[in-house]
């Protein structure tokens, strides 16, 4: 597979994803949209509650309602890159990214409720960003490795990768995941900022972190040396 090619693939991808994640933000200003997901109530004082089930702030449901209309729109264009770099079959590819991000989506929801996320107050968000996170992390990994799991654990347990493809995987899934993990620290401080409310910071730090990783890969593909990359492939 060409050098070039997953440069390119990465260099897109670092765009598309917060591209199409700022589009349905916009979308979402469209008069009766949100309604379909929520609404705002301002009934109560919530400034200073980090998790809870309703959407104090306008922000609040824009944020949930564009990680549900982007996550598909993503799991496509992803759907495509990754056929494209696997040379094989856009509808074999394609479910297996639903595939993944269904999986993703009920794993990563366990996964927060486990790390102190209210399993009943806020699922409708937890389940949100459940969808969007496995869509930029799941969802590539799955595009290229399907059910392996001998695989899954070789690139995700052991970050060993043996050519492009599951490099640009590997860092898209990475730093997806990483941009979350740092995307939570500002939550519990003491700002009372409406980004602080769960899931906001989240969403924008995956969506950020994975941009720039996938940058950095592109550019090192695109300019830099891999010898050992040159020599799997």
């Amino acid at each position: 597979m060409s050098r070039k090619l997953a440069g390119w693939v990465a260099l897109s991808q670092a765009f598309v994803t917060p591209a199409l994640f700022m589009a349905s933000f916009s979308f979402s200003q469209t008069e009766g949209l949100s309604s379909y997901f929520g609404s705002v109530d301002k009934s109560q004082d919530l400034s200073g509650v980090r998790f809870h089930g309703s959407f104090s702030e306008a922000l609040e449901l824009r944020v949930h309602t564009s990680s549900i209309l982007s996550a598909p729109l993503i799991l496509i264009v992803m759907s495509s890159a990754f056929s494209l770099l696997r040379n094989g079959s856009f509808l074999t590819t394609f479910f297996r990214a639903i595939g993944g991000s269904i999986s993703g989506t009920f794993l990563f929801h366990l996964i927060f409720v486990l790390f102190g996320a209210p399993l009943i107050d806020a699922w409708a968000k937890t389940l949100a960003f459940s969808l969007y996170l496995s869509t930029l992390a799941a969802v590539p990994m799955s595009c290229i490795m399907g059910g392996d799991v001998v695989g899954w654990v070789r690139i995700v347990s052991c970050s060993e990768v043996n050519n492009r493809v599951e490099m640009v995987a590997y860092v898209a899934f990475a730093a997806a995941i990483l941009g979350a993990w740092v995307g939570a620290f500002p939550i519990p401080l003491d700002w009372d900022e409406p980004w602080q409310t769960w899931p906001i910071s989240c969403v924008a730090g995956a969506t950020i972190v994975q941009s720039v990783g996938l940058l950095g890969l592109a550019m090192f593909l695109l300019v830099g040396r891999d010898a050992k990359a040159d020599k799997a492939d």
